[in-house]
C-alpha cells in the first residue's frame, strides 16, 4: 500500500516520519520524498492516528484509500437493496458498520470520487427506483 505525504521535502520530515511509524510499528518497504510504500495493508484508524500525528509536525497524508471508499458503496448499496428509506440515518448505519467516524468517512469518500455519501444515496435510490418501477422512467 503507497500512500502520499504531503509537505515531506526534507531529510528532517523523513526522519520524523520514520520515528513515528516505528513508533506505532507500522512496517514499511520504502520511504521517499513524498511518499511511504507500506508492507502489508494498514487499517483506516491507524492511517487516521498516523495523520493527526504527523500533523503535529506540519506533515499530512494523501492517498486513494479504495478500500474505505469500496466499503463505504458496499453498505450503502446493501442499505438501498434492503429498501433503507430517508428516515434512517445514513451516518449511524455506516459509523455503526465501519466502525469509523462519519465526518472522516465522508472526506474520503467525496475526495475519491467526488460526491458525499448522502447524494451517492440519493443517487442509487433513484436508480433502484428507476429499475425496480420502469413506468416511472421518463
Amino acid at each position: 500500500m503507497k500512500i502520499y505525504v504531503k509537505n515531506m521535502f526534507s531529510q528532517r520530515a523523513i526522519s520524523l516520519l520514520k520515528e513515528e511509524l516505528d513508533r506505532r510499528n507500522m512496517r514499511y518497504k520504502s520511504i521517499e520524498v513524498g511518499e511511504i510504500n507500506f508492507k502489508d495493508e494498514i487499517s483506516l484508524k491507524e492511517i487516521y492516528n498516523l495523520d493527526l500525528a504527523l500533523y503535529q509536525c506540519n506533515l499530512s497524508l494523501i492517498f486513494n484509500n479504495t478500500k474505505i471508499v469500496t466499503d463505504i458503496r458496499n453498505v450503502i448499496l446493501d442499505m438501498v437493496s434492503q429498501c433503507v428509506g430517508p428516515e434512517t440515518n445514513i451516518a449511524a448505519q455506516l459509523t455503526g458498520k465501519l466502525g469509523y467516524n462519519y465526518a472522516y468517512l465522508n472526506m474520503y469518500f467525496t475526495l475519491e470520487t467526488g460526491l458525499s455519501i448522502e447524494k451517492y444515496y440519493n443517487e442509487k435510490s433513484v436508480e433502484k427506483m428507476s429499475y425496480s418501477n420502469p413506468q416511472h422512467q421518463y
